[in-house]
């Protein structure tokens, strides 16, 4: 059986255009949610992707390099503020960049087959939220 990214041709090469924010980048994740669709009704799809490919771990290692270019600090009118509105973080590109990949991820857990959703949350969960997310979480400012 032939196995790699010369199985699934369409797949590999969108896969590293996920993570840009340009038209290319929306259509590439627009592509990859058709194929999440896809795989939710086909085993054999969900199994290569899981097994044969670097879909999960790089959507999480994605989210971590995101984060990672997040400002310390975000300017606010309210200094009691507890929520950030749509209309504030959305002029702030990269917070505007992490958010839409977190939505991404999301979405993808949720039309994926339950294979590719619990594969991408082990990712998320020990490649992003215990090694980056929890620390920063704990730091004091």
């Amino acid at each position: 059986a032939e196995h790699g990214p010369s199985k699934f041709i369409i797949f590999s090469l969108l896969i590293p255009f996920v993570h840009r924010d340009e038209l290319a980048g929306q259509q590439a994740r627009d592509a990859l949610l058709l194929i999440m669709q896809l795989s939710n009704r086909n085993e054999s799809i969900a199994k290569y992707i899981v097994e044969n490919t670097n879909f999960c771990p790089i959507l999480a290692t994605g989210l971590s390099a995101l984060y990672s270019d997040l400002p310390h600090r975000l300017a606010t009118n309210n200094d009691e503020w507890f929520i950030l509105t749509k209309q504030e973080w959305s002029e702030n590109p990269s917070l505007v960049q992490f958010m839409n990949s977190l939505q991404f991820c999301n979405d993808v857990i949720q039309i994926a087959h339950p294979i590719i959703g619990h594969h991408l949350l082990q990712f998320i969960y020990h490649g992003f939220l215990v090694p980056v997310l929890g620390p920063s979480i704990h730091q004091v400012s």
